[in-house]
This record gives structure tokens, C-alpha cells and sequence, in this order.
């Protein structure tokens, strides 16, 4: 049983904020010195959300996020509250307190807006991974758990088109939820079906977490999987000359913070320019590393998780082990993001 079987999104917006209107912008009325009509509600596939980008704490609010904000309380005691001001009747009440009949927090269940391609015909023998796939990916810091989780897997064959391509050589695949969308010939050039890719995705979507506010848009699978291993959301395009697959989809309007982090070449570097022309909320991410990718600079550095449970050699004040600071530049900057938007509401400027 769920809230929403008995209520829907669109009567708690009214009655705790606004009517629900896509075409209109409105003043969030919980920041009493915003004098700017800035916000607008905005339709996900599966929820309605009141979008702000000057909230320091999260951009985009739910019906949930409102109750809870207009009662000043926790979100339990916001379905409560609902349930009195809506004569629902789903509590039974106690001397001590209240408890809830099986009602549960919602998820965000994400799914993209692309329309599903037609496979091609590939056909691939999964095998275990053996010493060289392990080393492979000791080498970027990944444990045979990360692949696992990461739904990596090493393949013996692949037939691509009816045709063999690869034979008992180093080879891998990418999945998702529906399963296969990318198999990488890592000793491969790029004219030579290094990727060969199955279906388009936004590679990373999968492994969202929604609770967090923000989002790093990097250039390949395996980057996307190391920023999650260092605890940040991360989405790759198809590739970096297929863009257009994150402009049009809505999880870009998802998050407060989106950090754009790819190869600086060329490619990378068009690619970068545009996604930071095209999504206002956007930065580029400045990492300084002697080398191409993310990927490539834990393989030079040879750096291990362990190597990062470590002290850093320096004592630093904001981190004590070298993993958090790593980790530590992304959050500071969102940090400060949140304190530029909120001088900029409160000086009256939108841009």
C-alpha cells in the first residue's frame, strides 16, 4: 500500500504550496526574501517535482518535501499530518504516538526517455574471469565486487553481424537492467570494433542515487564506475560525439549540480563546450592529472583502495585520508554553488 493510492501528487501541491501548472514560474513561499518568480513544477516519468536551483539543500522538492517543509517536520510525520488534513483514515492512533499501516517512502524509479533501437545481432560466450581480465582491472582499481556490481563481464567470443570478431582475446561487456548495451576489446583500436556498442545508453543510469545533488557527466563506462566508487552519481553518453543522448533526456533537470568531466582532446573538448552551453546548471570539472583520462591516471599511479584508507602525507584539516581528499573538491564546490545562489536570490539576480 502507498500514499499515493489514495492521494495523488497533484491535491498535496495544492493545498500545502501551489496548483499544479507546467506553463507558470512561482516564488518558493519557504525563502521569505525570494522576491523572484524563479521556480516552476516540472514531470518526471513517475513524479511531479517543485524545481528550485537556489535551494542550497536540494533542487528538486516533492509533494513530500513541501509537507514537510511547511509543518517543519520529518517525513513520517508529514504522511500523518496528510492523512488528518485529508481525512484519509490510514492511522491508528496511541497514547505514545502514532504508527502507519505499510506505507512506504516512494522511490524515484528512473527510465529513460530514449525510444528502445533494435538490437543488432551479436552473440558472446561468457567465461569467468580469468588472470589477465583480473589484471586488467586490478590495474584501475577494481575488485572482482566492483565488477560484479558494475555488471562487467569477460567474454571467451564474440560474433557481431555473423561475422567473429574477437576469439579467445581480452574482451568485455557492459550491462544494464535489460541487460548487454556495449562490449569493449580493450587492445582494440577504435576502427577495429574496440566498442561495439548494442544498444544506446546513458551508461551509468542504473547505479543513480536520487538523494544526492549532484551529478558528474564523464566520457566512458569505466570513468563513470570510478566516480562511483568514490561516492558521486557519474552518467557517460554513448560516446562522446553522441551528446544529443543526455540533452534530451530529463536527468539532467534532476540534479542541483552537474560537473562536466571529459578527455581534453578535441572530442572532449567540443563535447564539454556544448554540454556547458546547453545545461545551465552545469561546471567543468578541473581535475590536473598528467594523463588522459581518470582511468588512466589511477592505472599510472598504480592506486589501490587500500592506498587510499591511508593518511594523507600532509595533515589537511577538511581530510584525514587520501580517499577523502580525493572526494573532498567536488563537494566543496557544490558547497560554495549553494552559497552563490543564494546571493544571487537574495541581490535579485537570476544569472
Amino acid at each position: 500500500m502507498n500514499l499515493y493510492d489514495f492521494i495523488t501528487e497533484e491535491e498535496i501541491f495544492q493545498k500545502y504550496l501551489y496548483p499544479v501548472d507546467y506553463s507558470k514560474k512561482f516564488i518558493n513561499p519557504f525563502r521569505s526574501r525570494d522576491k523572484n518568480a524563479g521556480c516552476k513544477f516540472y514531470k518526471t516519468q513517475d513524479r511531479i517535482y517543485f524545481v528550485d536551483f537556489a535551494n542550497p539543500v536540494k533542487t528538486h522538492l516533492s509533494c513530500m518535501d513541501i509537507v514537510q517543509a511547511y509543518y517543519n517536520c520529518d517525513y513520517f510525520t508529514a504522511i500523518y499530518n496528510i492523512n488528518i488534513d485529508f481525512n484519509l483514515n490510514l492511522f491508528y492512533k496511541f497514547e505514545q504516538g502514532y504508527t502507519y499501516q505499510s506505507i512506504k517512502k516512494p522511490k524515484i524509479v528512473y527510465q529513460s526517455t530514449f525510444k528502445k533501437e533494435k538490437q543488432v545481432n551479436i552473440v558472446v560466450s561468457v567465461k569467468e574471469f580469468d588472470q589477465e581480465g583480473l589484471t586488467f582491472w586490478n590495474n584501475f582499481g577494481y575488485t572482482i565486487k566492483d565488477l560484479e556490481k558494475f555488471k562487467i563481464k569477460q567474454f571467451s567470443r564474440v560474433i557481431y553481424n555473423n561475422t567473429l570478431i574477437s576469439n579467445n582475446e581480452l574482451a568485455f561487456g557492459y550491462y544494464d537492467k535489460e541487460g548487454l548495451f556495449k562490449v569493449y576489446h580493450p587492445h582494440r583500436t577504435v576502427d577495429n570494433y574496440k566498442f561495439i556498442s548494442i544498444r544506446r545508453v546513458l551508461e551509468g543510469i542504473d547505479l543513480i542515487d536520487y538523494d544526492k545533488n549532484s551529478l558528474i557527466i564523464t566520457k566512458s563506462y569505466k570513468d563513470v564506475c570510478l566516480f562511483y566508487k568514490a561516492g558521486f552519481n557519474s552518467i557517460a553518453p554513448p560516446s562522446e560525439t553522441s551528446i544529443n543522448y543526455i540533452l534530451k533526456d530529463e536527468i539532467i533537470h534532476m540534479f542541483r549540480d552537474i560537473y562536466i568531466y571529459m578527455d581534453p582532446d578535441e572530442t572532449g573538448e567540443n563535447a564539454s563546450n556544448l554540454l556547458l552551453n546547453s545545461i545551465t546548471n552545469s561546471k567543468k570539472l578541473d581535475i590536473t592529472i598528467n594523463t588522459k583520462d581518470i582511468s588512466d591516471f589511477v592505472k599510472l599511479n598504480n592506486l589501490k583502495i587500500e592506498d587510499l584508507e591511508k593518511n594523507t602525507e600532509i595533515p589537511n584539516p577538511g581530510a584525514k585520508t587520501k580517499y577523502e581528499a580525493l572526494t573532498t573538491l567536488i563537494k566543496h564546490q557544490s558547497w560554495h554553488n549553494g552559497q552563490i545562489a543564494i546571493l544571487k536570490r537574495l541581490l535579485g539576480k537570476d544569472n
